[in-house]
């Protein structure tokens, strides 16, 4: 990948970002933490060392950033989902893909399974990823708490009597 030269403008910066961060989660899944460099990164991302630890300090820093993007990315698909106007049923089954596709992505899975692995060297990571999944499932829990505060409208979806299931 070609060096970049000088400081991105604040309009590309997002994406640099975004490419940085896509390139230390390739070099992280093919090498595990221990084998990941951050010359490697670097080089492949066409940024400096500097940079990286400008932006995140250290690699274990950019590890957690890459765990926490691939999180991230679940997350913005839950908050995605229109509730309003749509039948439980194509609401809990658009919750029930998005979960799924997320869940099932080979990248979220990798950075999952890597950051398990490394738990007993990053404690703060682990528990940032776990704590993540009530951010993540929010947006399903509030819907269901909705729709039972509403009644459930004795859908069958959502079990009968009305609000049968419920909302932790």
């Amino acid at each position: 990948m070609k060096k970049l030269r000088g400081r991105p403008d604040s309009k590309s910066l997002p994406l640099h970002r975004e490419r940085l961060l896509q390139t230390a989660s390739d070099e992280f899944l093919e090498k595990g933490y221990d084998g990941a460099s951050l010359d490697a990164i670097a080089a492949r991302a066409g940024v400096s060392k500097v940079t990286i630890y400008r932006r995140f300090d250290s690699k274990a820093g950019l590890f957690e950033a890459v765990a926490l993007r691939s999180v991230e990315k679940l997350r913005r698909r839950y908050q995605s989902v229109q509730t309003h106007g749509r039948s439980h049923r194509d609401v809990l089954m658009e919750f029930a893909i998005a979960l799924y596709e997320g869940a099932t992505r080979r990248e979220t899975a990798a950075v999952m399974q890597l950051a398990i692995a490394e738990m007993k060297k990053f404690p703060a990571v682990a528990q940032t990823l776990w704590n993540h999944r009530f951010e993540t499932l929010a947006p399903l829990h509030k819907y269901l708490g909705e729709q039972r505060a509403a009644g459930c409208s004795n859908s069958p979806i959502l079990g009968r009597p009305p609000c049968s299931f419920r909302v932790w």
